[in-house]
């Protein structure tokens, strides 16, 4: 087997089964498998392989999958430890490829500002990028805020624009909690606070 090979197949497992911080630790095991073994600075070569072949390789495979068929997004926003914020995308369709209905992760768009017009601007070049038809969208999953599915001005709002039958489904866990929130706001207090509270007292 080929050192390259060799490589692939470090990083494959690496992005499937464990996390790239553990890599150089991995690599000093595996140096005790033999005097020439070429796993030397194993999380640099790991991320690189990962960022710029595995990735762009999946991204086609996917793309190529989906094709011209009409297709989902859920999409939602985190900010990191350094606080860089960023929208996860993850994409819902039907392959004729595995004759399954799939969700995959799409990608991850490091973002500077959240309003609903520059969501829609970072998801359009986005899109454009990997090769995907807005048109072809038909759903869209957010977590309820009011930038990405407000009735007047949000990321659901402007891509009807582009796919007029585009429909909007809000997490139920969002919803729930919000269902709850307001329910609550009717009880006394006291019983707020026992809710709250009552784990603290049976736990030992």
């Amino acid at each position: 087997m080929s050192k390259k090979t060799i490589d692939l197949k470090l990083a494959v497992y690496i992005a499937t089964h464990s996390s790239i911080m553990s890599v150089d630790h991995l690599g000093e095991i595996l140096k005790l498998t033999g005097k020439n073994t070429p796993f030397a600075n194993l999380r640099t070569k790991c991320s690189s392989l990962i960022k710029y072949v595995l990735e762009p390789s999946l991204l086609e495979d996917l793309v190529k999958d989906i094709g011209t068929s009409c297709f989902s997004i859920i999409v939602d926003e985190s900010t990191d430890v350094s606080v860089f914020e960023y929208l996860c995308i993850c994409i819902k369709y039907f392959s004729f490829k595995d004759e399954s209905v799939n969700l995959q992760f799409l990608g991850i768009i490091e973002v500077i500002s959240c309003t609903a017009d520059s969501l829609y601007s970072y998801i359009y070049d986005y899109m454009q990028d990997i090769g995907l038809d807005l048109k072809n969208l038909i759903g869209i999953g957010t977590d309820g805020a009011n930038n990405l599915c407000g009735k007047y001005n949000s990321l659901f709002t402007r891509l009807k624009q582009i796919s007029p039958k585009l429909q909007i489904v809000g997490c139920i866990c969002h919803s729930l909690n919000n269902a709850v929130s307001k329910a609550s706001e009717k009880f006394p207090s006291s019983i707020d606070y026992l809710c709250r509270e009552v784990y603290n007292w049976l736990v030992v």
